[in-house]
């Protein structure tokens, strides 16, 4: 009598794949970790750098009171002004975007034909790295006592600002006139603001007369 049997074979197992024990690194020797981490990092130094100490307007005020006790730190208003402006009273120096601008208050210029004319003598200062240029006509406007503001005159003085680029370190000083033909006693604003600057940031100068 045949007698016939059969044994079942065991399934063969495949060895495990070797990257199955290949050990996931940790979350710090990650390249995107340290990526993030950077970025995080830039965007907290900028946050601090931008937050010090510099007021809304991008400007400072200076003052020689020190040396003159009967001048003060200017803190004024005026009709018309706006949340990027810096105030000073005419003798204080305004430093506006690396330019340091010292201004006079206003005095009688000459006559311009039957126009009474009014200037102040203003002294600019480069102390930055970019270019920067002024120009007499374009940037300079001067506010009446009744709000009305009116740009300079081709005369007034012999020294009269023309335009110009001056180096890091370079300097000029020359006069800005305007027609002042009413002549109102009260408080008058010398504007200062770039023409071809987008910041609106403008230096103003009070002077009563």
């Amino acid at each position: 009598m045949e007698v016939s049997c059969s044994m079942t074979q065991a399934p063969t197992e495949h060895p495990a794949d070797p990257e199955d024990y290949k050990l996931k690194k940790p979350i710090y020797k990650r390249v995107w970790f340290w990526l993030l981490a950077i970025i995080l990092l830039i965007i907290l130094i900028s946050a601090v750098s931008g937050g010090g100490g510099n007021d809304a307007s991008g400007g400072s005020v200076t003052s020689d009171a020190a040396e003159d006790p009967a001048h003060t730190p200017a803190g004024p208003t005026f009709f018309g002004q706006q949340d990027r402006d810096t105030v000073a009273e005419a003798w204080q120096t305004i430093t506006l975007n690396d330019v340091e601008i010292t201004t006079t208050p206003l005095y009688d210029g000459q006559a311009v034909g039957s126009a009474a004319v009014v200037c102040s003598t203003v002294t600019i200062v480069h102390h930055g790295d970019a270019a920067v240029s002024f120009n007499g006509g374009l940037d300079w406007t001067l506010q009446d006592p009744a709000g009305v503001a009116r740009g300079t005159l081709p005369g007034g003085t012999d020294t009269l600002l023309g335009s110009g680029e001056p180096a890091p370190g370079g300097a000029v000083t020359r006069d800005v006139c305007f027609d002042n033909t009413a002549g109102a006693p009260g408080q008058y604003a010398l504007i200062y603001e770039p023409a071809f600057s987008l910041s609106g940031d403008r230096a103003v100068w009070l002077s009563t007369r």
